[in-house]
């Protein structure tokens, strides 16, 4: 009897690792497939969005400019832009759009400390930094495109053996692009 076991512990092993292989070898490449829609989908935002965090930056600079740069947004801010310009030189969606929708919180705060400060409403050079910032506009077809991408590949990834196999060959998770005012 202890032989038996012994044979049907190997044929239940083997069993197991064949049902792994084949879920990866199944699901990987619809996996990739997906994720690699996700980052062509993000090409066509990024020059938009690097210009529209330029004119960010110029708010930025136009609020230290103006006494804020002890105010926590300020802070973080720069934090977040010096972060942008070090991703932007490497081609990585998955650091770039998390980022992306850090700066458009950012944007966000910013445009609520603006509307909360007489001294900072009063500031021509930032009332014109906003306005440059507000006029970079990203095309909201594009980002339609780049989340329904996203959603799609969240989708490929739902699952017990889709994530597991997204788990172990690091197919993470990608967030959708939340452009303030859009």
């Amino acid at each position: 009897m202890p032989r038996r076991l012994r044979w049907l512990a190997l044929a239940l092993v083997a069993l197991v690792v064949v049902a792994v292989v084949v879920a990866v070898v199944s699901v990987q490449p619809a996996l990739s497939d997906a994720r690699d829609r996700v980052d062509q989908a993000w090409a066509p935002l990024r020059p938009a969005l690097v210009a529209r965090y330029q004119s960010l930056a110029a708010v930025e600079l136009t609020l230290v400019a103006a006494g804020g740069q002890a105010r926590t947004v300020t802070k973080d801010l720069s934090v977040a832009l010096t972060q942008w310009q070090h991703d932007v030189r490497v081609d990585d969606p998955a650091t770039q759009a998390p980022l992306a929708n850090d700066l458009e919180g950012l944007a966000l705060r910013v445009k609520a400390n603006f509307v909360a400060s007489d001294r900072l409403r009063g500031n021509p050079g930032l009332v014109a930094a906003l306005g440059a910032f507000d006029q970079a506009v990203v095309s909201p077809p594009a980002v339609a495109v780049y989340n329904r991408a996203v959603r799609d590949f969240q989708q490929q990834r739902s699952g017990a053996v889709h994530h597991l196999v997204a788990s172990l060959f690091g197919f993470d998770a990608r967030p959708t692009l939340e452009i303030a005012g859009a």
